[in-house]
């Protein structure tokens, strides 16, 4: 008897101590497994060839990432309402998705847009060619967004 109630005893022991294990959280969200939209603005080159990225994703969620970064860091998050309307800027004033415009210079800054494995992007850089009015507007306004304290340097 006496065996049998240590034997009980020590299989809930051994479930509990199985069942209170924590459980794998999801994989996280990350501009690279987003399945939604993800806009892209960002800049580089330069002699120590760096780069910076910013990445929105269609659900509010910012992220940044430098060229020497091994992971994204997600920054402030973006009203849903802003998120929108930069996607609509994008898509329908700027219409990213039939520019075509890749001209880089010794430095350069990017706009893109992307959906799934549906990639647009346009790029400018001095010295070269301007780039379509609404580019450097676009790119502007979406700096303005990221507050100095959190830009990636």
């Amino acid at each position: 008897m006496r065996t049998c109630l240590l034997l009980f005893w020590l299989v809930n022991m051994i479930s509990g101590a199985i069942l209170a294990q924590p459980r794998s959280a999801p994989a996280s969200v990350s501009p690279l497994t987003h399945k939604g939209r993800v806009l892209s603005v960002g800049y580089g080159g330069g002699v120590a060839g760096r780069s910076v990225a910013y990445y929105l994703l269609d659900n509010g969620r910012l992220f940044g990432k430098r060229r020497v970064d091994t992971t994204f860091v997600e920054l402030k998050a973006q009203s849903l309402g802003s998120t929108k309307q930069l996607f609509r800027t994008l898509e329908t004033s700027a219409r990213i998705r039939t520019t075509r415009f890749n001209e880089p210079g010794n430095t350069y800054r990017f706009v893109g847009w992307q959906r799934g494995r549906t990639r647009h992007r346009v790029v400018w850089g001095q010295p070269s060619p301007k780039p379509p009015a609404a580019y450097p507007r676009f790119y502007a306004r979406f700096m303005a967004l990221i507050p100095d304290s959190l830009r990636l340097r």
